[in-house]
């Protein structure tokens, strides 16, 4: 059977919110990982970037 990918309707600060989310479990993985990693993206960068990728996105469509 061929996998379906269900994506909710989002607006744009419920989206962010879910990225700004997602980032924080990421980073909190990160951590765990090596805590003293100077390569480890920061929340901000992450988010900024999430972001930046999104409105392109959206701009291209």
């Amino acid at each position: 059977m061929k996998k379906s990918i269900i994506v909710p309707s989002l607006t744009k600060e419920e989206f962010y919110e879910s990225l700004r989310l997602a980032v924080l479990n990421c980073q909190d993985y990160l951590d765990e990982v090596d805590p003293n990693d100077v390569k480890v993206i920061t929340k901000r960068n992450l988010f900024e970037t999430l972001v930046t990728m999104y409105d392109t996105e959206k701009e291209n469509q």
